[in-house]
C-alpha cells in the first residue's frame, strides 16, 4: 500500500489557498494531512469555479460533473476542461489552484479502494450542495427561501466533509472513535462551521448575488435581500443573525462528546478539533461585534496565535477544553442578547 505524502508543490498550493485550515491540516500525520489537504483542495477547486462570474451555468454542471469522476479521471481531462476557467480568473491562488489541480487528479491515483470511496463520498455530497447553489442563484440576487434549505445546504457543504474527516481519522487509527454517534457528532460539526462561514461571509455573498438567510426570517425581520445591501439594516438584521449563531452554537455543543472520545495520546488529532471549534466560536463572537453588511468578519491573527499557544493544556485534559468552550458560548450568548 502506498503511503500517502503531499510533495511540496501541492503543500505550497494548499496553504495559499486556505488559512486556518492549513494550520489544522499541517499538525497531522502524513497520511491524514494528504487526505484532508487533497480533500480541500477539491472541494476549493469546485467552489472556485460555482463562484467564477465568467462561467456559464451549464458549463459549470459540467466541470461539477467532472470533479465527481476525481478517482477516475486521469490529469488530461482535467487540463482540458479547466484551461479555458483557468485563464479568466483575476485572483492568483484561484488561478493557480485551477491551473495546478491536474496535479491533484495525478495525486489521487496513490489512493487505495477505502481512501478513494471516501473522497467520492465527499466530492459527490459538496458537488450536490454547489449545484443547489447554481440552481438558487442565478439571475440578480437571490435567497434561499426556507430555513430548511440553508440547513440542508450546510449539511452538504459542511457536514459532509465532517463525515470525510471522520472517515479519515478512523482509516489511519484503527477506528478508534468507536463510540456509537461519533459519525453524526462529526456530521454536527461540519454543519455548523458551515453555518458560521454563510454569517462571516455575508457582505461578499451578497455582492455576488447570494442571500443565505432565508426569505422567510428576513420577512419576519421586515427585510428583503436587496435591503441587506445597506449596511445600515444590521439593527433589524440582528435577530436573524442570532437565530443562526445560536443553531450553530447547538451543533458545536456536540464537541465536548467528539473530542471526549478521542484518547489524550492522539495530541495531533485533539488539536485538529479543537482549533477549528474555537475558531468558529470566536468567528460568531466577532459578527456579533461588528458590522457582517459592511465588511466579511473575521478573527485576528492574534487570536488564532493565543489559541495555538494555549494547545498543551487543552490536549491533556477535557475539562480544560469544556471551560474555554464554555466560557466561549457564556460570552457569545451575552453578547447577542445585547446586540438584539
Amino acid at each position: 500500500m502506498v503511503k500517502l505524502k503531499l510533495g511540496k508543490e501541492l503543500r505550497s498550493l494548499l496553504k495559499k489557498v486556505s488559512r486556518t485550515l492549513y494550520l489544522s491540516i499541517s499538525i497531522l500525520p502524513e497520511q491524514m494531512q494528504a487526505m484532508l489537504g487533497i480533500g480541500y483542495l477539491v472541494c476549493r477547486a469546485m467552489d472556485t469555479v460555482v463562484d467564477s462570474s465568467d462561467i456559464p451555468a451549464s458549463k459549470k454542471k459540467e466541470l461539477l460533473a467532472l470533479f465527481r469522476k476525481i478517482t477516475e479521471v486521469n490529469k488530461e481531462e482535467f487540463e482540458k476542461g479547466l484551461r479555458g476557467p483557468a485563464s479568466g480568473l483575476k485572483d492568483k491562488g484561484e488561478k493557480e489552484l485551477l491551473e495546478k489541480f491536474p496535479a491533484v487528479a495525478e495525486f489521487v491515483k496513490n489512493f487505495n479502494g477505502a481512501e478513494k470511496a471516501l473522497l467520492s463520498i465527499l466530492v459527490k455530497g459538496v458537488s450536490r450542495g454547489m449545484e443547489t447553489d447554481l440552481d438558487v442563484f442565478s439571475g440578480g440576487l437571490k435567497a434561499f427561501r426556507t430555513e430548511k434549505e440553508l440547513l440542508n445546504y450546510c449539511r452538504l457543504i459542511g457536514g459532509v466533509p465532517g463525515i470525510y474527516w471522520y472517515g479519515v481519522y478512523n482509516l489511519y487509527t484503527n477506528n478508534f472513535m468507536r463510540a456509537a454517534g461519533m459519525r453524526r457528532l462529526a456530521y454536527h460539526i461540519g454543519a455548523a462551521l458551515q453555518i458560521t462561514n454563510v454569517l462571516k461571509d455575508l457582505s461578499a455573498d451578497l455582492k455576488n448575488g447570494r442571500c443565505y438567510l432565508p426569505l422567510e426570517d428576513l420577512k419576519a425581520a421586515g427585510l428583503s435581500p436587496e435591503q441587506l445591501n445597506e449596511k445600515e439594516n444590521i439593527s433589524r438584521l440582528r435577530p436573524v443573525l442570532a437565530k443562526w449563531a445560536i443553531l450553530a452554537v447547538d451543533l458545536l455543543d456536540s464537541s465536548e462528546k467528539f473530542l471526549s472520545e478521542i484518547s489524550k495520546s492522539q495530541f495531533r488529532m485533539r488539536a485538529a478539533v479543537v482549533w477549528p471549534v474555537y475558531w468558529a466560536m470566536d468567528s460568531l463572537y466577532e459578527i456579533t461585534q461588528s458590522n457582517p453588511l459592511a465588511k466579511r468578519s473575521k478573527i485576528s491573527r492574534m487570536k488564532i496565535y493565543s489559541t495555538i499557544a494555549g494547545t498543551p493544556s487543552l490536549l491533556l485534559s477535557n475539562g480544560v477544553f469544556q471551560r474555554g468552550y464554555r466560557f466561549r458560548r457564556e460570552t457569545l450568548i451575552v453578547s447577542l442578547n445585547n446586540s438584539l
